[in-house]
């Protein structure tokens, strides 16, 4: 009887593993598409500024890429907010 109940108790353990397993997996690429998402909107923004207030805050038009994606990369905490 015992052995029925161990094998049992392992079958649950090992669920409970796999579904943890899957929800950080998910957790992860939901962070990775919030953190996309972030880029592309604020590369959006920053491309509609002009050349004179691209130059006010230290960007030239062909940086925009690289800042934020850089900074992103720099501040991992930014994309928690999404």
């Amino acid at each position: 009887m015992s052995t029925v109940i161990d094998t049992m108790g392992a079958q649950r353990s090992t669920a409970r593993e796999f579904l943890g397993r899957l929800a950080g997996a998910l957790k992860h690429a939901w962070d990775g598409y919030c953190a996309w998402r972030i880029q592309e909107a604020t590369i959006a923004c920053l491309r509609t500024l002009s050349d004179r207030q691209l130059e006010d805050i230290g960007l030239a038009r062909s940086q925009i890429d690289c800042a934020v994606r850089g900074a992103l990369r720099i501040h991992p905490n930014i994309v928690r907010d999404c």
